[in-house]
């Protein structure tokens, strides 16, 4: 007796319709346009960044200025005598 044979999946003749073609035509390829796009808008952003940055970095200065000034009114409006001129001075 002839023992039988062993089917190995994947080999043999197939007998199902063969795989579509491929299709010739080149695809359109959206990618650099949008990491242009992404790349534009990145810098912008980083423009924008950089004019908030000094504006705010000016806006502190203008404050840091405007309260050393209240400190030296201060100052200057509890003076009573010639010799408290001395300590504005070593305050400003």
């Amino acid at each position: 007796m002839k023992s039988p044979k062993k089917r190995i999946p994947g080999k043999g003749i197939s007998k199902s319709k063969p795989a579509p073609k491929k299709s010739t035509r080149h695809k359109v390829n959206t990618l650099p346009h949008s990491t242009d796009k992404i790349a534009n808008e990145n810098e912008q952003l980083r423009e924008a960044l950089k004019r908030r940055t000094l504006e705010v970095e000016q806006k502190n200065r203008e404050l840091e200025i405007e309260s050393s000034l209240k400190r030296v009114r201060s100052i200057a409006m509890k003076m009573r005598r010639r010799e408290d001129m001395l300590f504005i001075c070593k305050t400003i």
